[in-house]
């Protein structure tokens, strides 16, 4: 009987053995590492973002009227260029911001977005989207 319990007890203590080795601890980042990626998340995560999602870049359009869909990360006034005219303002429901658009005319047009703070400052502009009326 007393076999046993030995060998059971060195079973025991050979696969505590084994579990420890295995299992590597990753290195605990200092603090200020941390705090850095916090802030670096924090800025990123608060800076506003806008783009213009439909039409998309190197979409046709066939028809005379088109409702422009832009998103916005921020609250503000979002404003739309046609192939670099003044700036007008969307209107704003369901989340997202809107330009209905009567086509001038047949071709490639560029168009640009924005987001207005309170102040008429602007916040940011999207990237060019460039589509191609029938």
């Amino acid at each position: 009987m007393a076999k046993k319990t030995v060998r059971k007890k060195v079973v025991a203590k050979e696969a505590k053995v084994t579990s420890s080795k295995s299992v590597k601890k990753a290195p605990k980042p200092s603090a200020r590492a941390v705090k850095t990626a916090k802030a670096v998340a924090k800025s990123a995560a608060a800076r506003p973002k806008i783009a213009i999602d439909h039409p998309s870049d190197g979409d046709n359009i066939g028809s005379h009227h088109y409702t422009v869909r832009i998103s916005c990360s921020s609250s503000g006034l979002a404003e739309i260029s046609i192939n670099g005219e003044p700036w007008l303002a969307c209107r704003e429901a369901v989340g997202y911001r809107w330009f209905d658009w009567c086509l001038a005319g047949p071709g490639a047009h560029i168009l640009r977005a924005r987001l207005i703070d309170d102040n008429g400052s602007v916040l940011c502009e999207s990237a060019e989207v460039v589509c191609e009326a029938k």
